[in-house]
């Protein structure tokens, strides 16, 4: 709100609004198009207090972009991954779980898909709709169309690791969607392409992260 409050005073006339593909909720379609419902699935569960904040955070760049005129435009980032992203993320997670030998906890069963994205993708993706001129005042998905299992990680990760892993699956209570894939057909045809595959986004992820914990 402080925000798009300034937007008013200033020579700016277009911007950026960061949401997630967590606004979708528990989708039903696959792949989700920009055009499903945005869903709360349960307000009393503090999971959803981040996406309940990137719909309301969508909800007041829109309108205050139409009652000021002013251009936005909503870029929904889907499971973006890569180097010095935190240690609180699944990839992350796995990786330290690796490095130090840990027990291999895994929330769910495995069956879990998402569409990850590689940092540097993710970051071309908001250039592009930052600049270019069919994208104003639009909402768009951002990521991928290459859907990944949470079983298909950790068969990466031996790979890459060297090791066998073996997890050990528990239940989640607050878990959300078992599928999230977006359709990313409306910023393809702006020109978007993904560079980096799954596998050499881990990769790369891996190394970084196996550097880190290792100089600890």
């Amino acid at each position: 709100i402080n925000f798009l409050d300034w937007m008013k005073t200033t020579s700016a006339k277009n911007f950026f609004f960061a949401s997630s593909s967590e606004v979708y909720g528990f989708p039903n379609i696959f792949p989700t198009p920009e055009t499903t419902p945005l869903t709360i699935p349960d307000p009393t569960n503090p999971r959803f207090s981040y996406s309940s904040s990137k719909i309301i955070g969508e909800t007041l760049s829109i309108n205050f972009a139409q009652t000021f005129g002013f251009d936005y435009v909503v870029g929904r980032f889907h499971n973006v991954y890569g180097p010095k992203m935190g240690f609180e993320h699944v990839i992350p997670e796995f990786i330290r779980k690796c490095v130090k030998n840990e027990d291999f906890f895994v929330q769910g069963t495995g069956t879990e898909s998402r569409s990850f994205c590689y940092i540097s993708d993710a970051v071309d993706a908001m250039i592009l709709l930052a600049t270019h001129q069919q994208s104003k005042n639009e909402v768009f998905n951002i990521g991928t169309d290459e859907e990944i299992e949470i079983n298909d990680i950790i068969f990466q990760l031996e790979k890459i690791h060297n090791n066998k892993i073996n997890p050990i699956y528990k239940e989640f209570p607050n878990a959300g969607t078992k599928r999230r894939v977006p359709d990313i057909s409306k910023i393809h045809k702006l020109g978007y392409k993904q560079k980096i595959s799954f596998n050499e986004g881990l990769q790369k992820t891996y190394d970084w992260y196996f550097n880190y914990h290792k100089s600890i």
